[in-house]
Formats: structure tokens, sequence, C-alpha cells
């Protein structure tokens, strides 16, 4: 029997579980950011405000209400960087390979 409770958005229970849930919260973000990237080569700013203003929100609410979340974000990040940044800037290559 799992006892999980998502109090407001947070995470409440075991170590165990609580990873299991940033893994699949982290892994649907990583495919929205890839389905905005997608979107950003016709909707431009569209695509850019939902990053910005639900996506970019919903992580920034997940990191300071779960401990040790950040290192579920490393996939999200790689997307960001290899896929959605370089789309939006209408270039081929992960912008920031080179700073």
């Amino acid at each position: 029997m799992k006892v999980v409770s998502r109090y407001l958005g947070g995470f409440i229970g075991s170590q165990t579980l609580r990873s299991d849930w940033l893994r699949e919260k982290a892994s649907f973000w990583e495919k929205a950011v890839e389905t905005m990237a997608r979107a950003s080569k016709k909707f431009l700013q569209t695509a850019y405000v939902a990053m910005k203003d639900s996506l970019q929100m919903e992580w920034q609410y997940i990191h300071r209400t779960v401990s040790y979340a950040g290192k579920f974000f490393d996939e999200v990040e790689e997307a960001i960087a290899s896929e959605f940044l370089p789309s939006l800037f209408g270039v081929e290559d992960d912008i920031t390979r080179n700073y």
C-alpha cells in the first residue's frame, strides 16, 4: 500500500515515492519542452510565453516546495538547451555549448 500526499502541488511521502514522483514530473516537462520547441517554429512568442508563464512557474514551485528536486531536472535542462533555445533563436546547434 502506497501512502502518498500531494499537498498544494508539493509532495509529502517517503523518499523513494518522492523520487518516483519527481522523475515522472521531469519526464512530462521534458516532453513539454520538446513540444514547445516544435511549436516555436510557427508560434515563436506563444511558445516562449508558455514556457515562461506556465512550465517555468511549475518548476520554480517544485524547487521551492520539494527538497532535492534539482537533481531530477538534468533532462529538462538538456531539452531546453538542445531543442527549445535553438528553435527559439532559429539556429541548428545547441547554443549553450559555446559558453
